[in-house]
């Protein structure tokens, strides 16, 4: 027979296994375990999230906000472009088989959002933000996996000993290994070349400046984009130094830095930082 653990990492590592399967089999892991939050969080993965305020921050993503009408998708109208960027970045608690679905989808992937009036409206997203969220949750699957067997739990012949489950228990990144952010510190390099972290930028905007300013040269961006960009990435120097960032400035700002880099398919995990600033603003 197997080992659970080690499965389980093999499972991670392979591209071709879907998330769902593998946020299920993690799930059993954690059961024979009896890890009651990493069980709570992998339930909340499979089934959805019913608190809005329990979803991770790597779950928040940008797009437009639309409704359909006669079978088309027509985006909502805003005051402003504040207002759009704030209304249209939040926290997608729906079941993860649910993002999965559509992010394999052919065309610009959508997302149901329900609202409290009862109206149906759709977030129209990217496939990179998507992909970006589904690897998130698969790193942090591989990460709790190498972390169990580090401390020598390995679950050999589909089963966990007494004392493997007691240093389960002991182990504080069991309680912390779902709770990462994108950020400038610690940080580590990740399959695209570009380096992540476990801080959150969102609240520093220095921090996400200098980020993005050290992989702007290794962005497959024209000439005019690219210049744009620099230029958004000076005025989010400019929001830094203030002493009290104005809320819609900044976020105008942000929302310019993300659709260059989505239009620019820049890596998954620079389109992320800022979205997840963009949701620390909104």
């Amino acid at each position: 027979m197997g080992s659970l653990v080690l499965d389980l990492q093999r499972a991670a590592l392979d591209n071709s296994i879907k998330i769902t399967q593998l946020v299920r089999t993690a799930l059993a892991v954690a059961r024979k375990l009896n890890l009651t939050e990493v069980d709570g969080w992998l339930r909340n993965e499979l089934n959805g999230y019913v608190d809005r305020e329990a979803v991770p921050d790597y779950r928040v993503i940008g797009g437009k906000l639309c409704v359909e009408t006669m079978d088309r998708l027509i985006e909502l109208p805003f005051d402003s472009e504040e207002d759009r960027i704030a209304a249209s970045t939040m926290p997608m608690g729906v079941a993860i088989a649910e993002l999965e679905h559509a992010a394999r989808a052919k065309g610009k992937p959508k997302i149901r959002v329900d609202t409290r009036t009862g109206q149906v409206l759709y977030l129209v997203t990217t496939h990179a933000a998507l992909e970006t969220l589904l690897d998130r949750v698969r790193t942090k699957i591989l990460d709790w996996s190498l972390d169990l067997e580090e401390q020598g739990i390995v679950g050999e012949s589909m089963l966990f000993t007494a004392d493997e489950k007691k240093a389960a228990h002991g182990s504080p990144s069991v309680v912390n290994i779902f709770h990462g952010d994108v950020g400038q510190a610690n940080l580590q390099q990740s399959s695209s070349g570009v380096q992540v972290g476990t801080q959150k930028p969102g609240a520093d905007l220095a921090q996400l400046a200098e980020f993005l300013r050290a992989h702007l040269d290794g962005l497959s961006l024209g000439e005019q984009s690219k210049a744009e960009l620099d230029a958004a990435i000076s005025d989010l120097d400019k929001h830094a130094s203030g002493a009290s960032p104005d809320k819609r400035a900044t976020l105008t700002t942000l929302g310019r830095v993300r659709d260059i880099l989505v239009a620019g398919a820049a890596a998954n995990e620079l389109i992320q930082a800022v979205t997840e600033a963009l949701a620390f603003y909104s």
